[in-house]
């Protein structure tokens, strides 16, 4: 049994040290412009080992796509309140918690798919916390050309503060998307 667990602990290092070290290589490259061997070479492993975790980059990056994603969508779900404060907060500590990993998707380089996805979640949970502020049964129609708007906007805000470099106070970057976000309500 304790064997297993080391190698549980040995495996999820492994599988750490790849996804860093692809993290670090996507904010200065495109995907398709990385090989297998550029990435072992930069985490000290051979490209066997790479191969028993992954199928190829294209493997590597979706699951860990899918992993932020999913990650993300729980910690915005998980707000039972309707409220942009919760939201935002939830967000931008997120990413503040896993800067390698969100510089890689919030780099140009790397992230449209993911930004995307992102984006139409953000747009539909904004929708249901208008609906929920408002009080109303329907979404109007203008709400749903005007909550893009609003999430690309606050996806700019955390973007920038990435490519940054996080230089920005965090508590100030939550302050800018919610001023954003309450000076302009579309229902106002």
């Amino acid at each position: 049994m304790s064997s297993l667990k080391k190698n549980d602990r040995r495996v999820h290092k492994t599988r750490k040290a790849i996804q860093d070290g692809f993290s670090e290589l996507m904010i200065s490259k495109e995907l398709k412009n990385i090989t297998v061997k550029e990435l072992a070479a930069k985490v000290d492993i051979n490209r066997g080992t790479f191969y028993k975790h992954y199928y190829d980059l294209y493997d590597l990056y979706e699951k860990m796509e899918d992993a932020v994603f999913n990650e993300l969508s729980a910690i915005i779900v998980s707000n039972p309140f309707q409220v942009y404060e919760v939201m935002f907060r939830d967000i931008v500590d997120y990413v503040g918690k896993s800067p390698l990993i969100s510089q890689m998707f919030l780099a140009k380089n790397g992230g449209s798919r993911f930004l995307s996805r992102l984006s139409k979640f953000l747009e539909a949970k904004c929708l249901e916390i208008w609906l929920y502020d408002t009080k109303r049964k329907q979404i109007p129609e203008e709400w749903k050309f005007i909550a893009p708007y609003y999430v690309q906007g606050s996806i700019a805000i955390v973007r920038r503060w990435a490519e940054s470099n996080f230089v920005y106070p965090k508590e100030e970057i939550f302050k800018t998307i919610l001023r954003a976000w309450y000076e302009k309500r579309p229902w106002r």
